[in-house]
């Protein structure tokens, strides 16, 4: 990731682990993820999603920021549910979804893919169901 930023010019899609481990910030506060969005910025990053596995997902695009919050689900594997959540993010946004919409989208897939012993084996009416458990959260 440290190569890529040298070039910059994506979305980054990051988890909180990874955030801590990558750029010595844990995005849980309002003023630890504006650090990472300006570091980001400097970069040439035009946006992110940091997961926090069952928990909140922050995400940031141009001047655009909010924080939103799955309901609990059953949690039987989360392997592979970063992965189901970049899938439900691109799948949104070549569907033309508003950001705000693909994020939705993202976390959606992500719980449903959770719910399964293995990776990749939620299907559409899953994503489907986990929509309208998204609600905007509380900022910190």
């Amino acid at each position: 990731l440290n190569e890529a930023l040298k070039v910059g010019g994506f979305f980054l899609k990051h988890n909180r682990q990874e955030a801590k481990e990558t750029f010595g910030i844990d995005p849980v506060t309002t003023t630890a993820r504006h650090e990472l969005k300006e570091r980001l910025k400097a970069h040439g990053v035009w946006g992110c999603m940091v997961t926090d596995g069952p928990r909140s997902v922050w995400w940031w695009e141009g001047i655009d920021e909010e924080i939103l919050e799955p309901l609990p689900i059953h949690e039987v594997s989360a392997v592979g549910s970063g992965d189901a959540a970049m899938a439900g993010l691109l799948f949104a946004r070549k569907e033309k979804k508003p950001f705000r919409e693909a994020i939705r989208w993202a976390m959606a897939a992500g719980a449903a893919d959770a719910e399964f012993p293995g990776p990749c084996m939620a299907q559409w009416k899953d994503v489907v169901r986990q929509l309208h458990r998204i609600l905007p959260g509380a900022d910190t």
